[in-house]
């Protein structure tokens, strides 16, 4: 038994007509032909693993750039959320500031209008303030 597929021949043996000795040359040619589809076989093995070990290396890469790129796109989330809080307190201090100015009189409606447009636009630049698919 043998794992070559080709048709040589796999057995030698004493016969009738022909004795072992007699057939050595035929043994040596049908070993080299096995040796040789052996290294072929070897080879396309070896190659085989080798774009296979490429496909993997090409995989965790591909793996590693949107990890990447996720983690780059959390990071300016986070950064985003940061700065419209800040401009929240900032908001809410400045507000502070203007009502002792006034003192027991209401902000005028242009600088009540100003602040509602200012937070506002804070929390829409705020990811935490409207999460969606495509931001995660």
């Amino acid at each position: 038994t043998t794992y070559i597929s080709e048709p040589i021949r796999k057995r030698w043996r004493d016969g009738k007509r022909n004795k072992l000795e007699e057939q050595l040359g035929d043994l040596i040619a049908g070993l080299i032909k096995a040796a040789a589809i052996r290294k072929e076989w070897e080879r396309v093995l070896a190659e085989e693993e080798r774009q296979r070990l490429e496909r993997q290396r090409m995989e965790q890469e591909r793996l590693r750039r949107i990890d990447a790129a996720r983690w780059r796109h959390i990071c300016e989330l986070a950064t985003l959320s940061r700065q419209a809080s800040i401009v929240r307190i900032f908001l809410d201090e400045l507000e502070e500031r203007a009502k002792k100015t006034v003192g027991e009189h209401e902000l005028p409606a242009e600088i009540r209008g100003w602040f509602s447009w200012a937070r506002n636009r804070a929390d829409a630049a705020d990811p935490a303030f409207k999460p969606s698919v495509n931001q995660l």
